[in-house]
């Protein structure tokens, strides 16, 4: 049902009460006894080469062994082609074998070039443990190796009865235990030769100080994720037809990540202390979300049988970042005495960063919701003058596409940029030798600058298949006139705190001063110089 001039959220609403849907629910004791165990050993050197060399070794083993269940109410598909097999038996002792070579070698080093000139290097190799809950109670159509309709406490999928459901069979129950085993029920396994992902870890960095004051380093740093966890369906065309939809936890991506950074600090110069940096970088990768924590679907490929084409940017990927943290003591105002003039700080911290990707994909859907769509050349991705009423994305830089799959790249379109400025004003009060008490004062986003949290993803492309331009809706009273008013996209209803769960504590949202007046009360153990200026080391009560 399509109720005219009405958002989706109304027609959403109406054909849940007409009945117009589809429900699921499966039945059975999901309660396991979910357990792993892990091991580690490491040794390390550090020697000091020279006067002016330093130089770090390590060597760490890690061993992190398969999920079990204490009664081995889990299950794994060994041919691909054949049947589930539970855990525990002569064929499937574990669900997945161990990994045992987890050797992670480290090297760093620190030289002193010149006076006043210092190169830092490192290089490493880390290891990760996979996350229990991906394998058991993840958000998959079934939910882990653990909840499969097999074995001794199977958990079976219920037959949903349209009619029941939007009263056409008044009395009828929507959802029916089958009376036999489930016809082609989704399963959710692992790779049998599961690996433990690992991160390679380098740097580089020159910290140059200049004067007493000013410091200056120029670093660059890289990673590479090899064996990364990642979700896939090996039943896309059907070469297992006991089941449906096989969803697959393997460790089969991959990511790299490279970045230039330059970082001055400055120390107590005419009052002024601070530091800024500025990170220029890329981050690319098969699936940057192994199993996402509300939408398993957002990690599921476009095409399971070609998983080179999900290379992209990673849904974190920021190309610009610059921050700056700034604090200036104010000088005493003599005129109204020691104890309500002197004290006083001014303190701000600047962000800015380019936006970050926008998955999108077609409100069709597609295999498993994750169908993109194809680009119409020379069309601007993104609206000139958008505002959150209109939408960010252009639809008409989209069609349907022409087959399965569309052409464009995963992570291709970045979302809008945020610029953010906190401030705060603080006077401390010594009130003995080692106590003191603050008053401060803390404005967040005090140009009450409005960011916003990255568009819908989810579009309705301009024109078809073909490249012809789609038909409007029928006129009626409001309707739309034009394809940006007819099939908008991407719009935007979150500022980044609200779409972080933190609505007034993340950035992006109005002006606040959260605590008018803070009072804290400190122990201060002083470390003095001649001038009179303070090292604090303190406890806050």
């Amino acid at each position: 049902m399509v109720v005219p001039g009405a958002d989706d959220v109304v027609h959403n609403l109406a054909n849940y009460f007409l009945g117009n849907g589809f429900a699921q629910a499966s039945a059975g004791n999901t309660a396991r006894n979910v357990r792993s165990n892990g091991l580690s050993f490491f040794a390390q050197n550090d020697s000091r080469i020279r006067r002016t060399f330093t130089l770090n070794l390590g060597l760490r083993w890690e061993y992190f062994g398969p999920v079990s269940e204490a009664h081995n109410l889990m299950s794994n598909l060994l041919d691909p082609k054949g049947l589930l097999v539970m855990v525990g038996t002569s064929q499937l002792p574990r669900p997945y074998t161990r990994d045992l070579n987890n050797f992670g070698p480290r090297f760093g080093f620190a030289w002193n070039l010149r006076p006043h000139t210092v190169v830092r290097g490192a290089y490493g190799i880390y290891y990760d443990y996979i996350p229990l809950h991906l394998a058991q109670a993840n958000f998959t159509n079934s939910a882990g190796i653990g909840a499969n309709p097999v074995g001794p406490q199977a958990i079976v999928p219920l037959n949903f009865d349209q009619n029941a459901y939007n009263g056409t069979t008044p009395g009828a129950p929507v959802f029916t235990l089958p009376a036999g085993p489930p016809v082609q029920p989704s399963i959710f396994i692992t790779d049998h030769n599961l690996r433990t992902p690992y991160v390679q870890s380098w740097n580089l960095n020159v910290q140059q100080e200049i004067g007493n004051n000013l410091a200056v380093e120029a670093a660059y740093l890289g990673s590479k994720g090899t064996k990364l966890v990642r979700l896939y369906d090996l039943n896309q065309t059907g070469i297992n037809p006991n089941y449906s939809v096989i969803d697959v936890l393997s460790t089969g991506a991959a990511s790299t990540y490279h970045a230039g950074q330059i970082t001055t600090r400055l120390q107590n110069w005419h009052r002024l202390s601070g530091f800024s940096t500025y990170t220029y970088s890329k981050s690319l990768d098969g699936a940057s979300d192994g199993i996402n924590f509300n939408f398993a679907t957002v990690a599921l490929p476009q095409d399971s049988t070609n998983l080179k084409a999900e290379k992209g940017p990673s849904i974190f990927d920021t190309h610009h970042r610059f921050t700056s943290a700034l604090n200036y003591q104010l000088p005493k105002f003599s005129a109204i005495g020691e104890r309500f003039g002197a004290g006083w700080q001014l303190n701000s911290i600047f962000t800015v960063q380019s936006g970050r990707p926008i998955d999108i994909v077609t409100n069709s859907g597609g295999i498993n919701g994750r169908q993109r769509p194809d680009v119409v050349p020379g069309q601007p991705f993104v609206l000139p003058n958008w505002n959150p009423s209109t939408g960010y994305l252009n639809p008409l830089a989209f069609k349907d596409p022409s087959g399965t799959f569309g052409n464009l790249g995963r992570d291709r379109v970045y979302g809008p940029g945020f610029w953010n400025v906190d401030f705060s004003v603080s006077k401390s009060t010594r009130l003995r030798e080692n106590l003191a008490l603050q008053f401060r004062v803390e404005i967040f986003n005090i140009f009450n600058h409005p960011n916003f949290a990255l568009p819908s993803g989810f579009i309705t492309p301009g024109f078809d298949s073909t490249g012809a331009p789609k038909p409007f809706p029928p006129p009626s009273p409001g309707s739309c006139d034009t394809v940006q008013t007819c099939f908008p996209a991407g719009f935007i209803t979150q500022t980044p705190d609200v779409a972080q769960g933190n609505p007034g504590l993340g950035g992006g949202g109005p002006d606040r001063l959260p605590h008018l007046v803070q009072n804290r009360l400190r122990r201060i153990d002083p470390v003095e110089d001649d001038a009179g200026r303070q090292a604090e080391f303190c406890d806050t009560k």
